[in-house]
């Protein structure tokens, strides 16, 4: 279940996070505040949400699995 969700979250960002018109116009002079990239990743981008199901997925490694 692990690298299930680990595989979609790189298929995820290879496909459409590289590249994303939105991340590239962004970040274009950002100078290192990238908060508005931030917010629109989450709250908006589906494929943001998608990311944040996934990785609450991936639990704490060893922690919560022994």
């Amino acid at each position: 279940m692990r690298n299930d969700a680990l595989n979609q979250i790189n298929k995820i960002l290879d496909t459409k996070c590289n590249g994303c018109p939105i991340k590239i116009k962004l970040t274009a002079g950002c100078k290192g505040n990238y908060a508005p990239l931030e917010k629109h990743c989450k709250t908006i981008c589906e494929h943001g949400t998608k990311l944040r199901e996934l990785g609450g997925k991936l639990g704490r490694g060893r922690d919560k699995n022994g």
